[in-house]
């Protein structure tokens, strides 16, 4: 194993509450529309302003994308904070000589704000953004790009995420794959665990990665 790459929200940063909130208040106030949040989910994939251009029906939409945006980088200090946990097994993953990097269907933007608040920016050796592939997860692109930048073969990769479109991405692109469940709030509530890894606390990440050294 030489390189670690992993999912961003519900995975590294406790992002979905923040996420859920904004998309709420912008199809309230644009379509009066109440969704909830497993719609939200639904809608994952594509970045927040494609999901928003997307599925919002009012002509409002740029206005919408605005809003959504300013609602995240405002509300952002309320719902989002350093998880010390996390800090520290990435840290110890980097310092024994792993390549690192993140593919996530975060917009950039989006992204660097809560990349930089959560302590994690010093670590990764490359970041992928929804906005910078043309085919969203499940397709394994970024993934794929991640492992060109990285110089790694998928069979030396470990891809790590909470979602099931993360699952289908990390396989159709070869790699290892772990589902995660060791934030407070996470895409897919449940994972066969007869079919795919499923890692509750960063305990079950550090005993793999223990194991591999072996």
């Amino acid at each position: 194993m030489k390189a670690f790459i992993f999912d961003f929200d519900g995975t590294l940063a406790n992002t979905l509450p923040l996420c859920f909130d904004c998309f709420r208040r912008v199809f309230k106030k644009f379509d009066n529309r109440d969704i909830t949040n497993d719609e939200i989910i639904g809608m994952f994939g594509p970045t927040e302003v494609d999901i928003l251009r997307k599925h919002l029906r009012t002509e409002q939409k740029e206005q919408a994308v605005h809003d959504f945006l300013s609602c995240y980088e405002r509300d952002h200090e309320l719902y989002i904070h350093p998880d010390e946990e996390i800090i520290r097994v990435i840290r110890s993953l980097k310092e024994a000589g792993y390549r690192l990097a993140i593919v996530t269907g975060k917009g950039r933007k989006a992204f660097d704000l809560t990349f930089e608040k959560v302590g994690l920016e010093t670590f990764f050796d490359v970041t992928i953004t929804g906005d910078e592939v043309r085919q969203p997860k499940p397709h394994p692109e970024g993934i794929e790009r991640a492992m060109q930048v990285l110089g790694v073969e998928a069979t030396e990769t470990m891809y790590i995420g909470d979602s099931s479109a993360d699952v289908e991405a990390g396989r159709r692109a070869g790699t290892e794959v772990a589902a995660v469940q060791w934030l407070p709030v996470s895409q897919t509530e449940q994972f066969d665990e007869q079919t795919v890894r499923v890692w509750h606390t960063l305990k079950d990440l550090e005993q793999f990665e223990a194991s591999r050294r072996e």
